[in-house]
Parts: C-alpha cells; sequence; structure tokens
C-alpha cells in the first residue's frame, strides 16, 4: 500500500513512500496527540472522532479513555528517563527557579523550572514539576521542591530564583539545609538566593502608579467606549480612515493591576489622538457617554489637549521600565549578565525623572525610588553572583563595577563592596579547585580570574547600560 509522506513544511514536496500499519506507532500518536492538543481523555470515546479514525485507518482499535489515561502517563515516565539520562550526562549543576499562585478556583499551584547549561555549552530549560500545593507557606513549598528534587535525582544546584514573598525566605533557608546534608551547594550555599529582579521592578513601578493620574483614567473610558460594542468600534474604524492614520494596530484597554498593560494601553491609543478629537465634535453617541446622568461628580469626562500631552509623557517613563521587564523576563538566553546593567539603569532613570519640571511624573519617580531603595538601597541586597558575572565580561571588568558603586553609593562603600566581590571570586574559585581534576587547567583558570579582576578592556557594548559605560569611558579620559 502506498501513502504520501510529507516532509519538512508544508512547501516540501509530497513524497510517495510505503505504508505499513503498526497498531503501536497509530497508539502513540493518538496519545501524543491528547497531550500536545490539551484534550479530554474522553475525546476518543466520541462517534465523531471515531467515525474519523475508522475512516482514516479501519484496523485500528480505538483504545478507552482509561487505556488513553493510562499511556499518557506511560509516557511521561518514558519521557522523563530519557530526561533524566540527559541530565545526567550533559548537565553538572542547575540553576532552579520556582513560583506559586492560586488559581480563580481557590487552588494553590507550584511550578518549579530548571536552567543549566549542556555539554555543547547551549542553554537547556526543563519544567521539573507543576503540581498543586496545600499553601503558600516556605515549609510546604520547601517540602514540595525536594520531594521534586528527589524524584529527577538531582543534588548539585547552584542558585534558586524566587519572588520577595517572605515565606520564601523559609524556602531557600530550610532548602538549603537539606541540600548541605546532599553535599550539593557551592560555597555552602552562600549565594543561592536569587531574588527576581523582574519582580522587583513590578513591585516598583506598581507602587508608583498607585496614584494614577486622572489622564489616564479619561483615556481608559475613552477607550473602554469604543471597545464596549460592535458598532462603536466600527464607526470609531472610520474615523481611523478619514484621518489616513496607517496603524494595523488596534485599541487595548488594561487590567488596572498590571502596569504594562497600562503602559500597552497609552502606546497604542496615543497613535489615534486625531480619531478621539474627531468623534467628541462629530459622535453623539461618544459625547452622550461623557454626559451620562449618574456622572454627577464629573469622574468621567473625555480626554482634552493636555491629557494626550500627558499620556506622552506616561508612555516615555514607562517605557523604559518596560523594555527592562522584556530583558529580564528572557527565558531563551541568560539574564544574569544584564541584572546588574538593568539595577543601575532603573536606578539612573528614577534620579532623572525625581528632578524633572513635570510634577506628576517627578512625584511618581519618588515613590518609585522610595521602593526601589527598599531592595536595592543596602548593597548586600544584592547577590554578588549578579556581580560577578560582569566582573568576568572582558567589556567591563571590576573598575565598571566599582565605578558605578561611586556614583551609587559613597566611597566607603564602594570599597566594601569591591572586597566582597573579589573575596567572593576567591572563594568560587576555591571551590571549583577542589571540584576539579586537571590540574593544569587549575593554574590557566586562576589566571583567566586574575585576568577578570584587575584589566581592562573597554570594547563595544550592547546592553541598557550603553549610555552608563559612554559616560565612564569619558571620565577616564578627563582624568588623564
Amino acid at each position: 500500500m502506498l501513502a504520501y509522506c510529507t516532509k519538512g513544511d508544508a512547501s516540501t514536496t509530497k513524497m510517495l513512500v510505503p505504508h505499513s500499519y503498526k497498531f503501536e506507532d497509530c497508539t502513540r500518536a493518538l496519545v501524543e496527540f491528547v497531550i500536545s492538543d490539551e484534550q479530554a481523555f474522553k475525546v476518543v470515546e466520541g462517534d465523531g472522532f471515531c467515525k474519523l479514525l475508522h475512516q482514516l485507518e479501519l484496523r485500528f482499535t480505538i483504545p478507552s479513555r482509561f487505556t488513553i489515561a493510562r499511556d499518557c502517563y506511560n509516557l511521561y515516565l518514558d519521557e522523563m528517563r530519557k530526561l533524566k539520562d540527559f541530565m545526567k550526562k550533559s548537565c553538572a549543576r542547575v540553576c532552579l527557579t520556582t513560583d506559586t499562585w492560586t488559581s480563580c478556583h481557590n487552588l494553590n499551584y507550584m511550578c518549579l523550572t530548571a536552567h543549566f547549561i549542556d555539554n555543547d555549552w547551549m542553554l537547556q530549560k526543563r519544567i521539573l514539576n507543576f503540581c498543586l500545593v496545600k499553601n503558600h507557606k516556605g515549609e510546604t513549598i520547601a517540602k514540595a521542591v525536594e520531594k521534586c528534587l528527589m524524584a529527577w535525582e538531582i543534588e548539585k544546584v547552584f542558585t534558586l530564583t524566587v519572588d520577595n514573598a517572605s515565606s520564601n525566605d523559609t524556602t531557600v533557608a530550610q532548602l538549603k539545609r537539606r541540600l548541605r546534608s546532599w553535599k550539593g551547594l557551592v560555597c555552602d550555599g552562600d549565594f543561592i538566593h536569587i531574588r527576581c529582579c523582574a519582580h522587583i521592578l513590578n513591585l516598583v513601578v506598581g507602587d508608583g502608579l498607585k496614584k494614577l493620574h486622572k489622564s489616564i483614567s479619561s483615556i481608559r473610558d475613552a477607550v473602554r467606549y469604543v471597545r464596549s460594542s460592535p458598532a462603536r468600534l466600527q464607526k470609531f474604524k472610520t474615523f481611523v480612515q478619514e484621518e489616513n492614520i496607517d496603524s494595523k494596530c488596534g485599541l487595548c484597554l488594561d487590567v488596572q493591576t498590571r502596569w504594562n498593560s497600562t503602559y500597552m494601553m497609552l502606546a497604542r491609543v496615543e497613535k489615534f489622538q486625531k480619531v478621539f478629537e474627531r468623534m467628541e465634535d462629530e459622535d453623539e453617541g461618544y459625547k452622550l457617554y461623557f454626559r451620562d446622568d449618574n456622572n454627577k461628580d464629573d469622574s468621567k469626562r473625555p480626554p482634552t489637549t493636555d491629557d494626550w500631552e500627558n499620556a506622552q509623557n506616561f508612555i516615555q517613563f514607562l517605557g523604559v521600565f518596560y523594555d527592562v521587564t522584556c530583558n529580564l523576563s528572557g527565558s531563551q538566553y541568560v539574564t544574569s549578565c544584564g541584572c546588574f546593567h538593568e539595577i543601575v539603569s532603573v536606578q539612573s532613570e528614577l534620579m532623572k525623572w525625581s528632578k524633572c519640571d513635570y510634577s506628576c511624573l517627578q512625584n511618581m519617580a519618588c515613590d518609585m525610588m522610595s521602593k526601589y531603595d527598599k531592595y536595592w538601597e543596602k548593597p548586600n541586597n544584592i547577590n554578588p553572583l549578579i556581580l560577578i558575572v560582569v566582573v568576568l565580561d572582558p567589556r567591563y571588568k571590576l573598575e565598571y563595577v566599582a565605578w558605578n558603586f561611586e556614583d551609587l553609593y559613597n566611597e566607603d562603600m564602594k570599597t566594601l563592596m569591591v572586597e566582597k566581590i573579589q573575596d567572593t571570586m576567591s572563594r568560587l574559585y576555591e571551590f571549583y579547585t577542589r571540584e576539579s581534576n586537571n590540574s593544569t587547567d587549575q593554574d590557566d583558570n586562576m589566571d583567566s580570574l586574575q585576568s577578570g579582576v584587575e584589566d581592562i578592556n573597554g570594547r563595544g557594548v550592547k546592553s541598557a547600560s550603553q549610555i552608563r559605560l559612554h559616560q565612564w569611558k569619558k571620565q577616564k579620559k578627563e582624568k588623564k
């Protein structure tokens, strides 16, 4: 029997190949269909689905939903064994990330993700567990993480990244004690606790936006009017065409608890300022919407010219933090090497906006600065590993980090932090020297680390710290 088989993408030429029926292959394909397309197990017992498969292959006996459920679990065990073997061969040490949340059904969930570099120096990301937990207490989370590590036979952990909930301090402390007994920590686990920089930034910006400006509220009401019915949206599109605005993106309404959605709403609606001004002149429904009898306190009003000007300032202000959040939230590349740059860049932006002439943004920046200082004002709050990755980067080295500390803190604090970085690097070198079996490479690694501390190489930079690096070089030339 011959059948067409397509290999590659849809544009690939179909090939005529001999077809052979195998029950195991059909069952495996059915199981993968249920898993990958997130279908319910009972889909295999539906009349339409059974008719379709019988039409495609009469010889295939469709299993029951209980058999499919069992086969899905067996497939999970097979893939788990494969991943275990892969991690044993290609993973020396893992970095863990965990988070918990509560669903709309009041169920508590926890997700545990492992990041590691394989033997080919490729970044790998694997979700190790996604499970229900009783509560969000630190002891409960620690036991769930420990149970997962034992199931995956993982003992060597480098870091654990968590958000800033107070319960996570208990989680890290309890997990550190367990890993210490397994002898799987680096430097006795002094650097295992990584606070999620993206989460801190979200708290900082969220605190600044608690006192939302009236301009944002008026623009939000205007967007809500357009999106409230298909007829209003169609009329809005007509005005867009009449104003010759070439933009394919539509309006989006923000979620007030998510500041990045507010930024996205303003970034999109700002392009349609002329359209809303025209609606205020020609659209009677738009006028009546803001003349509602229930609007006695004048809380709803159409956006004015000043509101649009304020929105442009908000976009410029929030855009910086939106870009930083995107950089820190990447999952397909290493983000640790950019954390320190982003932390410093955020502080520079807040200091600049706190001294601006625009009172609304000035007050907002001051509120955000107080929240920023809560997490980053004390250098001890910064994990030294975030600093060491910058020192080992040949574009920056130790002198660049010291210059930033001099800009952020006083001279005594800068000296203290430089000594802390040097001490941490020495401890890491001594640890990995004991771990290494090749005495010849030890001397080469020592020379490499020493050059990382002492030498300066100012090559091109592609990061959020590009401006600060330029300022640093400029100051060095002026001193010479």
